[in-house]
């Protein structure tokens, strides 16, 4: 039974949601979203006994429209996830997360019975198994989804990352569409240069598919390919850019941009390949010519800066990165000036800037795990670890933070917690070189050679030369 504070924090909730329904969406919303708050009310453990009501009502809101779609254009009522917090001045970064502990809680999903609007009930596609692809396959042949992505891909284009990412993020897992979000999603966060995180998601979405599922058919649903679609032409050059296949990659963004001369997100993925190949020169004119057309994309200033910092040309770096945070202030900035600093081994200068890019996104994972490796360079050991622990409460699976923290126990002589850490790390990636490297180590100095042996196998399985490097290393 409720106590009367938490009857009244109820009450409040379902007055701020109902008011934002009637001034901004319809009747069926404001139903749904106070059958919502009262279902929450119902909880054992009244989850909005704690935390301030205007988030709460901001997710229940944002809960809601996730999984009606609310956020697409081509569906009727449409507000933006920034309407939301805007009206309620909260902060949308926050709002995402506690959304997505209410769906979880709830177990929420697209054509939700209880939660979902009578229309897109009325809309729900009927599916019949594709016996060829292995895929579910709407017998309309017309994928509701599709207008969802293009409004993902049209916030791309424009440089509006964290708002494609968070509409990509908004499709859970039990959707017919979920691999195709994390497709997408992987090659996003490539662009912008979290590497280690796209790579994450993209061998996750490789592990969903089946083995004899055509990678092209999730680029392209018609049953041939079409070589005169510069969009088509781009997510192929996406996929090579994934694997490392950059010089293939750069030959579709090429035969894109011969049909489409002026595509942004194009020019920006072919810079960014020219950069893997060590290409800075091509590169930065490609990057160039991208700016030219769409200067107010601050992610296109990040690249360039991440470019001259691949040069070596520290200054130009930090010019651009300076550049793209004029533009619009954002984490990645920061952080890529943090790394910086850190390599320049200036660790005051680099901890200002995580702790800038924290500011602005308090999600961002890798900032805390490399304000970990600043503390443990400057030996303050007790700061390190509760920056790894912040991180860990953020993504308990996030492999360079698993890694990062093995090291971490690494130093302090506990070897056998490093090594549960590094195989959780080979658990998600069993190729995952510094893991193995430093789980050989720890199983050494616990006079477990065999374990040791094992890890240094698979390291020559896939590199010989690391074995060389590791030997010269410590015999050297």
């Amino acid at each position: 039974m409720k106590d009367e504070k938490t009857k009244i924090k109820q009450e409040k909730i379902i007055e701020l949601t109902t008011s934002f329904c009637d001034e901004k969406l319809n009747e069926e919303y404001k139903e749904l979203s106070i059958k919502l708050v009262e279902k929450l009310g119902r909880k054992h453990d009244v989850p909005f006994k704690r935390g301030k009501l205007e988030i709460w009502a901001s997710a229940v809101i944002y809960a809601l429209g996730q999984i009606n779609f609310l956020f697409d254009k081509s569906f009727e009522p449409y507000a933006t996830p920034d309407d939301i917090c805007n009206y309620f001045n909260t902060k949308k970064s926050t709002v995402s997360n506690k959304a997505h502990d209410i769906r979880k809680m709830l177990n929420m999903g697209h054509f939700d019975e209880e939660f979902s609007t009578g229309a897109l009930l009325e809309s729900q596609p009927k599916f019949y198994l594709d016996e060829e692809s292995g895929f579910m396959i709407p017998e309309s042949y017309i994928n509701p989804m599709d207008s969802y992505f293009d409004e993902v891909y049209e916030l791309f284009k424009k440089g509006e990352i964290d708002d494609a990412i968070e509409m990509l993020d908004a499709i859970d897992e039990d959707n017919p569409e979920y691999n195709r979000a994390m497709f997408y999603k992987s090659f996003i966060l490539n662009a912008i240069g979290i590497k280690d995180d796209s790579s994450e998601i993209f061998n996750e979405f490789l592990s969903e598919l089946d083995d004899d599922v055509d990678l092209n058919d999730l680029l392209k649903e018609d049953d041939e390919t079409d070589e005169n679609d510069p969009g088509y032409l781009f997510e192929m050059g996406q996929f090579n850019h994934e694997i490392g296949e950059y010089e293939d990659a750069i030959e579709y963004y090429d035969q894109s941009l011969e049909l489409s001369p002026n595509q942004t997100h194009v020019l920006h993925f072919k810079a960014l390949a020219l950069s893997e190949l060590q290409k800075y020169k091509k590169a930065l004119k490609i990057i160039d010519k991208a700016i030219e057309i769409n200067p107010n994309d601050y992610s296109l200033l990040n690249t360039k800066g991440l470019i001259y910092k691949q040069k070596k040309n520290i200054n130009k770096a930090i010019k651009y990165l300076n550049e793209a945070n004029k533009i619009k202030e954002n984490e990645m900035s920061w952080q890529f000036k943090g790394d910086i600093y850190y390599e320049q081994e200036k660790y005051k200068k680099a901890l200002k800037c995580y702790d800038k890019s924290i500011e602005i996104n308090p999600e961002e994972i890798s900032s805390y795990i490399n304000k970990a490796k600043v503390y443990m360079e400057m030996d303050d050991l007790k700061n390190a670890e509760k920056m790894l622990n912040e991180a860990e409460k953020i993504d308990e699976n996030n492999i360079e933070m698993l890694c990062e923290k093995g090291n971490f126990l690494l130093s302090q002589d506990k070897f056998s917690e490093a090594i549960d850490y590094y195989d959780k790390c080979l658990e998600i990636d069993d190729e995952y070189i510094e893991a193995l490297i430093f789980k050989s180590i720890a199983c050494a100095n616990l006079d477990y050679y065999e374990e040791s042996n094992k890890c240094l196998d698979k390291l020559g399985e896939i590199n010989p030369l690391i074995l060389m490097e590791l030997d010269e290393m410590f015999n050297g």
